[in-house]
């Protein structure tokens, strides 16, 4: 397990079914700048082995178009171009967004504005793409963010979680 010494992003290396697989967990800062994607994607580079998981809250909205809902667009034009390098350079999808190309649903809602966003993200390369049978994003419930989630189905038939 590696940590930033920040506590912003953690990641896990382990074999899930005799592949090597990197789960990293991503709390970005609003606002999250060139410097954080940067020092973020060189952390990645250094440390994932296999293939890669990202998941967490990147506090950027991907496609305002698509991704909000009512009181603008989260998150600077900056953080969303750190975002999409960041997945560009390590071949990343949005999960999500490929088996809900049309799709809107929210992930954060702010009270105080009166918008929903989605902020939160998984984001894998091709083998999470390719044995991800779906991909939800639940109800905001107890808290101001909505849960996410990944069934995946590999090798014989066998699902995770």
């Amino acid at each position: 397990m590696y940590t930033d010494e920040e506590g912003r992003y953690v990641l896990v290396i382990g074999d899930l079914w005799n592949e090597r697989v990197s789960l990293a967990c991503i709390y970005a800062p609003t606002p999250a700048t060139d410097v954080f994607w940067g020092t973020l994607l060189a952390f990645l580079r250094k440390f994932a082995q296999g293939h890669l998981l990202l998941t967490g809250d990147f506090n950027v909205v991907l496609d305002p178009y698509w991704d909000s809902m009512g009181g603008g667009s989260r998150g600077a034009r900056g953080g969303r171009r750190g975002l999409h390098k960041l997945m560009t350079d390590l071949q990343l999808g949005d999960i999500w967004r490929t088996q809900h190309p049309l799709g809107r649903d929210y992930t954060y809602f702010s009270a105080p504005h009166g918008s929903y966003s989605r902020l939160d993200y998984l984001l894998g390369d091709s083998f999470w793409m390719q044995v991800t049978h779906k991909a939800c994003i639940h109800d905001i419930t107890w808290s101001d963010h909505a849960p996410v989630d990944i069934s995946c189905i590999w090798g014989g038939g066998r699902t995770w979680p």
